[in-house]
């Protein structure tokens, strides 16, 4: 019809919008060693939350839910506990190794960290994780006293 809705409010936003979902976020339930000069997989052993139950805190990978592949958003915080290194970086690495982002907390400050985002394209079935490598000089660790020091989260792009 030609007809003329009245501006309402509920026609106004019929059809806008959408939910960033699924979405996740996963910590360290406890400190982590890593060894000297050993790009290691960050063992995210808890959630906060995982709506789709994909983190799988026994390899510590997020897997891309069936139904969802896209644009996704990605975060991460890894912190240091009390040592230096001329290199520290995390590792966000794809499916078996590929390499997607690393991001350099080096330098000489005893519990800097290193974190970034990015967003990704990735089909159903992929999986996402962080590597963190140090060349502290002797096995250091990676803090992991809860949801607020070490932890990594993403969620699903609105297309």
């Amino acid at each position: 019809s030609g007809a003329l809705k009245k501006m309402t409010r509920a026609n106004f936003v019929s059809g806008v919008g959408g939910t960033n979902a699924p979405f996740f976020k996963a910590y360290m339930s406890a400190n982590q060693a890593v060894s000297n000069t050993t790009s290691t997989t960050v063992a995210f052993n808890q959630t906060l939350f995982d709506t789709a139950s994909s983190f799988n805190t026994s390899t510590y990978k997020y897997a891309i839910p069936a139904g969802y592949g896209g644009k996704w958003l990605f975060s991460f915080m890894i912190r240091k506990e009390n040592f230096q290194a001329s290199r520290a970086l995390a590792i966000l690495l794809v499916d078996s190794g590929t390499q997607v982002q690393d991001i350099e907390c080096g330098g000489y400050t005893d519990y800097g960290g290193a974190s970034g985002s990015t967003v990704l394209n990735l089909n159903e079935g992929q999986t996402i994780y962080i590597n963190f490598y140090h060349n502290g000089g002797s096995s250091k660790y990676i803090r992991g006293v809860g949801s607020h020091e070490t932890s990594f989260s993403g969620f699903k792009l609105i297309d």
